[in-house]
């Protein structure tokens, strides 16, 4: 699996590194569809006993889907690309393992939805958090409008999805996205302590508490699916198509409302 590294540690943590340093770990469908395959190979092992999500390097968790795979994409096609990461990432929240998001650089659209999928998260002190989706003329397709709203109130959520803005790891926290923050040059000894303490722990009632805060975490399929059928019909404005040409040539996208 080259777009993920696999660590198994003797204590019992799965160790599972997004590996593409050069698009900053953007995620593209192939390695969606790796990661899901991955966790179900690893469910029922029981000498695992705590998963954690991460990006290779320093510079990002993950920054977001793949934009090359949003040109010239049918509005069906789309569709059926955010409904496939969203069944990936609803798997992970009902994962009977702890699955913590280790972010570190910056966690941004796909990539921030990733992230919120996982039962908890942990931001170094530089990191960098948002769904900026409404600069491409797009939005969140992986749950994403669904998530954030649990996790941080609909009003907050809401302004965050609508002007495209980041929170750095303080707001994050404030905000209850990320359950801590780490200074930079603490990270691997601290997150490796927080997850040698996770190891150690009974599994089976670790398992319960995820399974009794279950509905706490759920989203139901009917928003899911609205949100992949809007995903979906934004593949057809000339918005989007300005939004995603702006970004690869790295200019401001100027939008007409088309």
């Amino acid at each position: 699996m080259s777009n993920l590294l696999l660590h198994t540690a003797e204590t019992g943590h799965l160790r599972i590194i997004i590996n593409r340093p050069k698009a900053l770990n953007a995620l593209n469908s192939t390695l969606i569809q790796e990661l899901y395959a991955l966790l179900q190979n690893h469910e029922t092992d029981d000498s695992i006993r705590v998963v954690s999500i991460e990006g290779s390097g320093e510079k990002a968790f993950a920054a977001g889907a793949d934009i090359t795979e949003f040109q010239g994409i049918a509005p069906a096609a789309a569709e059926k690309l955010s409904r496939a990461g969203q069944a990936c990432f609803n798997y992970i929240s009902q994962y009977p393992k702890p699955v913590l998001a280790l972010i570190r650089g910056y966690a941004l659209g796909g990539g921030l939805e990733l992230a919120m999928s996982c039962h908890t998260r942990i931001a170094s002190s530089t990191s960098m958090c948002g769904l900026p989706e409404v600069n491409l003329g797009l939005m969140p397709g992986y749950a994403g409008t669904q998530r954030l709203s649990q996790l941080i109130g609909i009003t907050k959520a809401t302004y965050l999805t609508i002007t495209g803005d980041m929170m750095d790891a303080q707001e994050a926290h404030a905000a209850g996205l990320v359950a801590k923050v780490i200074p930079d040059e603490e990270w691997s000894a601290q997150t490796d302590k927080i997850l040698a303490k996770l190891s150690k722990k009974a599994p089976l009632a670790t398992t319960a508490v995820l399974k009794a805060m279950m509905p706490a975490r759920d989203v139901p399929d009917a928003y899911m699916a609205a949100e992949a059928s809007a995903f979906g019909e934004l593949m057809e404005t000339e918005d989007l198509q300005e939004g995603v040409s702006a970004f690869l040539e790295k200019r401001k996208a100027v939008f007409t409302g088309r």
